[in-house]
């Protein structure tokens, strides 16, 4: 038995499946729910010609769990900001406020975007979405997991029937990782889903009830 050929088919195994797994998780990230910073990582703002990072032309702040601020470096990065984020995030809500630095005393233009509304239609679009990407996530997993099991088989073929079954187990261990910790994935991003739907049905229920008296 072949040790370092069987550890780097494990290593290769593990760093395929690790990949799968985090691009669902970049994925779920830019689902946005509540304001959630990774969702402006995949925004590439184009100035004089340079694809740059959002934080390399701006300052991004939180103000609530539902709202980014977004501050330009300079004026003349608002359009090109706007649009980078309007591409990767067209259903985000836009506002731009002029305010004054508390410091300096200059104005400057900040832009807000809100996170839209769990309606019935955007839950059932975001659950359907969930679903969609976990399949394929799943699928990845177990076509890495079928491949890795035959480069085994073959590295080993000869080896003692004990060293065929711990390399299949750890082998299992990997993939049996992988796919619980994209299936937490998916129930934590399914609750958010539920309980921002749940406080949009309260909200519409209150509104209702306060027009009624």
């Amino acid at each position: 038995m072949n040790n370092k050929t069987i550890n780097e088919i494990f290593d290769e195994t593990k760093q395929k499946m690790n990949g799968h797994t985090m691009l669902f998780y970049f994925h779920l990230s830019n689902l946005c729910i509540t304001a959630d910073p990774m969702a402006l990582l995949s925004a590439t703002v184009k100035i004089e010609g340079q694809d740059l990072n959002l934080e390399d032309v701006a300052s991004v702040s939180i103000p609530n769990d539902k709202q980014f601020a977004v501050l330009p470096k300079d004026k003349d990065y608002l359009a090109p900001i706007t649009k980078a984020i309007k591409l990767e995030h067209p259903e985000f809500k836009l506002e731009e406020k002029t305010e004054k630095d508390e410091i300096t005393g200059e104005e400057n233009i900040v832009i807000y975007y809100t996170m839209p509304e769990m309606t019935k239609e955007r839950h059932d679009v975001c659950m359907e979405f969930i679903k969609t990407d976990f399949d394929a996530t799943n699928t990845k997993l177990e076509a890495i997991f079928s491949q890795g099991s035959a480069k085994v088989a073959l590295k080993m073929a000869g080896a003692s029937e004990e060293n065929m079954q711990l390399a299949k187990d750890k082998l299992q261990e990997i993939y049996d990782w992988h796919t619980d910790t994209a299936k937490k994935l998916k129930e934590n991003k399914e609750k958010e889903v539920e309980e921002a739907y749940q406080a949009y049905l309260a909200s519409e229920q209150e509104e209702n009830k306060a027009t009624e008296e």
